[in-house]
Order: structure tokens, then sequence, then C-alpha cells
């Protein structure tokens, strides 16, 4: 119980923000807007970095997860979202956890302990697509940032995915052109 809550007192601590949910803008020790150059060097950047395939163009992927300092026990796997100039408009942490059940877990204690501390009100929803299904919560801060915890249950596989992130509303914007456009 005690490798419990200090595991999850730990995993809050990789969500930094201003006090009482102002702006929720920064997760694993990476603020969105700020150029990934203040973390990546950019010849890591220039050599890593691929085109985001949710989007029309002009976003790039960065896997990070070798890079990134400020872990969550609760991900294993990180990326950000840069546009052409660097700028940092996505931050993301996923990691697969045993079963379902496990992650519904994990996903309403983390809302419920950043509701608290950031005296916020998580949205929820369910959406089944054809390959998986997703449980979240979300949360749009006064700057329209997007931050995501969920679960992703993949039909045919006995994990669930936990997930993380905060996404700009640029980008955000991108990513619904890409649906819009049928491609």
């Amino acid at each position: 119980m005690k490798k419990l809550l200090i595991t999850l007192l730990l995993s809050l601590s990789i969500i930094s923000s201003s006090s009482y949910g102002e702006e929720l803008n920064s997760l694993f020790g990476i603020n969105l807007y700020e150029n990934a150059e203040k973390y990546f060097s950019s010849n890591f950047i220039d050599s890593n970095k691929i085109d985001r395939v949710e989007t029309l163009g002009g976003f790039y992927a960065l896997n990070i997860t070798n890079k990134v300092k400020n872990k969550s026990p609760y991900a294993n796997y990180y990326d950000i979202t840069i546009d052409g100039n660097n700028i940092v408009h996505d931050i993301y942490g996923s990691s697969e956890l045993i079963d379902l059940e496990k992650c519904q877990d994990v996903r309403e204690k983390l809302t419920s302990d950043l509701e608290a501390k950031n005296q916020i009100e998580f949205g929820y929803f369910e959406e089944p697509y054809l390959e998986f299904k997703t449980y979240s919560n979300y949360y749009y801060s006064n700057e329209d940032n997007y931050l995501s915890i969920q679960c992703k249950e993949i039909y045919g596989e006995s994990y669930a995915l936990l997930q993380i992130y905060i996404t700009s509303p640029v980008l955000g914007d991108a990513i619904d052109d890409y649906y819009e456009s049928g491609l």
C-alpha cells in the first residue's frame, strides 16, 4: 500500500501546472509551445523526427523515450510532436498494463488526484473503433490545451494501453483537418 501511494504521488509530479488549473501545459518536464531544442539537441531532432501521420503535413513526431529526463512510473514510451520550427505541440507517454481493469484503476486514480490538486473537472467519454475502444478522461485548459488520460482496449490483446498526453489546439485542429479530408 505504501509503495502504491508513493508511486501515485510520484506520478502526480509528472504533470506540472499553475495552481488551480489555470494552465496545464507540461508533462514529463516538457512544456507545450517551447522550442524542442531546449530539451534535445538540434542534431537529435533533425535525425529522428518523422512526419506526424495524423496531419496533412507540417508536424513531426519525435520519439524521446531514451532522452526524457522526468519519467513517470506509468509510462515507458514517450514522444512529442513538433512543428517546422521545432515548437512542441504535443507531449505523450504510454505504457502497456496487464489488463483493462488495472488500466481503468490507474486512469481513475490519476484523474481524481489531478482534479483535486488543480481544482479542475475532467470530462469522460468511451468511444469504440474498429480495432480498439478508448476510455478517456479529458480536460480543456483556458488556452484550449487538451489533456487526456485514457485507456485503450485493443481487441484481441490481453493488455491495455495507458496513454497520457497534452495537445495544443493548433495540432488538434490539424488532426481534425486530416480526418475531415477523408484520408
